[in-house]
């Protein structure tokens, strides 16, 4: 019969000892409680072409067996989780991660094993990231819950959350690595970096809990945005690397150690906050072209680097905290 949300769909070889396809390409989408492809030393594929899949549990993607969306509109919603071990053809459609309760894994074979897009977007329950990820188009945290623990999330394309979804940052590492521009829409992330090429341009507050990296050859554009760094700001592009504008500011408002301000090459910044309980040590030259504000913690100006204000009317604010 048809399958329905109560069928666990298996393909293997109880019924074809040979490699076979099944596609889904009728007059009606597919849907199913959970769907494993078992292939066993002769391939098995299921194929998508111009129909989308709906599975309310699990999907199971075992060696030598091939999942692929054809079209952009062949997207899979998931309720569970999602293993693949085999060949996932993501082309240029969508997963959604739906799930209504419970902990549900996501996990693949790391760089070269890609989602296109990515979609959270569940009303209960929780994702959790249990491998290296990668997506190559946007990854977009509409509502539920991305546990992402140790591991690093590479992302081509935007980065959106909005303000009823939940990232668990954990000490992950979200890199940012296309060889052209994107967005990155807000939210709370552990270690964040830019690699490729273009312009990474945040479009909301954000807040760093450890370190952010400005990789070569890349821009990060904060403009009018506050970002939070809870420890190091390392930049490998040099001035050109960041830009921000406005009321934007970087706040360093660690607490736990203390932070190095402009790792590697020296920064021009817009304003400057420096909060927290720790002390904060420039590791090169910076340069402010709007204000610097001192707020109970201390800025130390290690020997060697400079401080320099560059703006049409800097201040320098000081209610608590030391220069030194």
């Amino acid at each position: 019969g048809i399958p329905d949300a109560g069928t666990i769909v298996i393909l293997d070889h109880t019924n074809v000892s040979g490699s076979y396809t099944v596609n889904l390409d009728t007059d009606a989408d597919g849907l199913a409680q959970s769907i494993i492809i078992n292939s066993g030393g002769n391939q098995i594929s299921l194929v998508l072409n111009g129909r989308t899949l709906t599975v309310t549990e699990d999907i199971t993607v075992s060696s030598n067996s091939v999942l692929t969306q054809t079209n952009t509109v062949d997207e899979i919603t998931l309720g569970g989780s999602w293993s693949n071990e085999g060949t996932f053809n993501e082309g240029t459609s969508t997963v959604i991660f739906n799930p209504i309760t419970g902990t549900h894994t996501i996990n693949t074979q790391g760089v070269g094993d890609a989602f296109n897009n990515l979609t959270i977007n569940g009303s209960g329950g929780t994702n959790v990231v249990s491998s290296e990820l990668d997506v190559n188009g946007d990854v977009m945290l509409l509502s539920g819950v991305l546990n992402a623990g140790t591991n690093t999330i590479h992302i081509a394309g935007d980065w959106t959350r909005n303000g009823g979804a939940i990232f668990e940052v954990g000490t992950s590492l979200v890199d940012f690595d296309n060889s052209g521009n994107q967005n990155i829409n807000g939210g709370e992330f552990y270690n964040l970096t830019s690699s490729g090429s273009g312009t990474k341009t945040i479009t909301a507050n954000i807040d760093i809990d450890n370190d952010i990296t400005i990789g070569a050859g890349t821009v990060i554009d904060g403009g009018s945005n506050i970002i939070y760094i809870g420890d190091d700001w390392t930049n490998n592009a040099g001035n050109p690397g960041f830009t921000q504008n406005g009321a934007g500011t970087v706040i360093f408002d660690g607490g736990a150690s203390g932070q190095d301000i402009s790792l590697n090459q020296q920064t021009a910044f817009n304003n400057i906050t420096i909060t927290g309980t720790q002390t904060k040590y420039t590791r090169n030259n910076i340069t402010v072209n709007g204000n610097l504000v001192i707020n109970g913690a201390a800025l130390y100006i290690v020997d060697g680097t400079t401080v320099n204000g560059a703006g049409a009317s800097n201040t320098v604010n000081m209610t608590s905290g030391r220069i030194y």
